[in-house]
Parts: structure tokens; C-alpha cells; sequence
């Protein structure tokens, strides 16, 4: 079986933050998760998606990675 570590999408994209409220609710589901011990894979679809939110999703994808958390974004791999 593949290793979510050994997939790698197929270009880097920068980073655009999401809305401080956001941002802060992100937070907080990661730390409760982190304090409790539950194990998270974050998952996002693969959807028509544009530029803007690729690089939000990227944004997101960083914060959850600070937390030890695996994000897959399966727009990386079906749309390109």
C-alpha cells in the first residue's frame, strides 16, 4: 500500500489565508483533536475548483501538517 508520506502533488502552490474566524474554528478542532489523542486524516475532494481556493486549501493544508495531522487534497492528483 501507498504511504500518504511517499504522495507527492504534482505543483507547490502558495498560500492564501482563509478568514481569521476560520482560521480560529481550524484551531480549535486541531488542538481538541491533538489533546484527546484522536487520530484525523483530513481529507478534500477532488471538485471543480479555481485558483483562489487551491491556494487556501494549501494555506489550510499547512496549518493542519503544524499539527501532525496528514491532509490529502485529492485536487492535486485528479486535475492536473
Amino acid at each position: 500500500p501507498i504511504e500518504l508520506s511517499e504522495i507527492v502533488p504534482k505543483k507547490k502552490l502558495k498560500k492564501r489565508p482563509i478568514s481569521k474566524a476560520s482560521e480560529q474554528e481550524l484551531h480549535s478542532v486541531l488542538k481538541k483533536c491533538k489533546e484527546e489523542n484522536i487520530p484525523v486524516l483530513f481529507l478534500a475532494t477532488p471538485f471543480s475548483i479555481r485558483k483562489t481556493n487551491q491556494e487556501k486549501m494549501a494555506y489550510v493544508k499547512k496549518i493542519i501538517k503544524e499539527y501532525g495531522f496528514p491532509f490529502l487534497d485529492c485536487n492535486q492528483y485528479f486535475y492536473h
